[in-house]
C-alpha cells in the first residue's frame, strides 16, 4: 500500500467518522389521546361505529437549513393529513410521535400522528323537514 493510499483511506475514514458523530436522530411518544379532532363537530347527536374505522398515519415535517426553524411542524397540520387521508373528522386511540434527524447542516423534524380515523356524519340521523 503506497502512502498517497494510505492518506486517501485515513481521510475517507476520518470524513466518515466525523459524518456519523454529526447525524443523530430519535423520536419520541410525546402523547395517546382517546379521541381528537380538528373539525368542529356536534358531539350531542354522534353515534360511532368503530368498526368501520380505518388506521392512518398523518404527519407534518419541516427540514430546518443552517439550524434555522424556518416552519414548525404542528399537531394539527398532523391530525388534518390523518384525517384527510381515512376519509373523516374523528380520529379515536390516536397516538403521537416527535422525531427529529440531525445532520452536518440541516435538521429534519415530524410530528406524526397515528389512528383510527371515523367519519361522525355517517351514522347521523338526518334532521326532518316539513
Amino acid at each position: 500500500m503506497t502512502r498517497s493510499s494510505s492518506r486517501r483511506s485515513l481521510g475517507m475514514l476520518l470524513a466518515a467518522a466525523v459524518a456519523c458523530a454529526t447525524s443523530s436522530g430519535c423520536t419520541n411518544r410525546i402523547g395517546d389521546l382517546t379521541l381528537i379532532s380538528t373539525k368542529n363537530i356536534d358531539l350531542s347527536n354522534v353515534s360511532l361505529d368503530v368498526k368501520s374505522g380505518k388506521r392512518v398515519t398523518g404527519e407534518d415535517c419541516a427540514v430546518w437549513p443552517l439550524f434555522i426553524p424556518i416552519r414548525i411542524p404542528t399537531l394539527e397540520a398532523a391530525v388534518d393529513d390523518a384525517l384527510q387521508k381515512g376519509g373523516g373528522n374523528i380520529m379515536i386511540d390516536q397516538v403521537t410521535y416527535q422525531s427529529a434527524y440531525t445532520w452536518i447542516i440541516a435538521i429534519y423534524t415530524c410530528i406524526r400522528t397515528e389512528g383510527t380515523v371515523l367519519d361522525s356524519t355517517a351514522g347521523a340521523a338526518k334532521p326532518q323537514t316539513n
